[in-house]
């Protein structure tokens, strides 16, 4: 138990007593009705604060966890996170075109980028095996993947409950328009890939996103 839970359930102690002490002196011989409310709501909200701390100490718990995983996987692979910061300003307000994608996408410096990703479909074409994925983080350029892996890597992402997030490392070699699908494809290779826990996306990615542009920008 940690020092300041300690120092909470001490507080809801001394307000016990304290309670107890002053109706012991105003309601002695008299219905205790009013004492039994009293003790009940200094529990109640005691009990909350307790709650409410063991609650926010999980969630930094989680959220440490979850940060490490990512930054090890990201710094393993040398890759690319913060590919998307010139267009979060404008997401939101006007559609993002694979012009704009095609550079931040195939890089100069040839490393790969991290993006999240939601698996679509597994398939193999002429003895190469293809995963398909749509970008997991609500580009409206509606930005999807498809990327040549290893048979490990397929039997991976077969393996889970679909739909699931995914951490993906991809080396992209090329980005089109599919005027069919109205959508961007980059096509690459899977140099890496892990999953992502649905509650650790939808806490710590999504509000990360949701921010507005000043932030992006900072």
């Amino acid at each position: 138990m940690d020092q300041s839970t300690i120092f909470i359930l001490l507080g809801i102690v001394l307000a016990l007593a304290f309670a107890e002490a002053v109706f012991q002196r105003r309601f002695q011989g008299r219905r205790v009705v009013p004492l039994l409310i009293v003790l009940a709501a200094v529990v109640a909200v005691g009990g909350y604060f307790v709650y409410k701390h063991h609650e926010a100490q999980k969630r930094a718990a989680r959220r440490a966890e979850y940060e490490r995983r990512i930054t090890q996987f990201t710094a393993k692979n040398n890759a690319v996170t913060d590919w998307q910061r010139p267009l979060l300003a404008k997401r939101k307000l006007e559609k993002t075109y694979s012009v704009e994608l095609a550079p931040l996408l195939v890089r100069q410096d040839g490393r790969p980028v991290f993006v999240f990703a939601s698996l679509r479909n597994v398939n193999k074409v002429d003895g190469r095996t293809l995963i398909y994925l749509d970008e997991a983080t609500g580009l409206e350029s509606q930005l999807k993947l498809q990327l040549d892996c290893t048979p490990e890597q397929a039997r991976f992402v077969m393996s889970g409950d679909p739909p699931f997030i995914l951490a993906v490392i991809a080396q992209i070699r090329s980005v089109e328009y599919v005027l069919a699908g109205d959508y961007t494809l980059a096509t690459g290779q899977c140099v890496d890939l892990m999953s992502v826990n649905a509650s650790d996306y939808v806490d710590f990615v999504m509000p990360q996103l949701e921010k507005p542009a000043h932030h992006a920008e900072e």
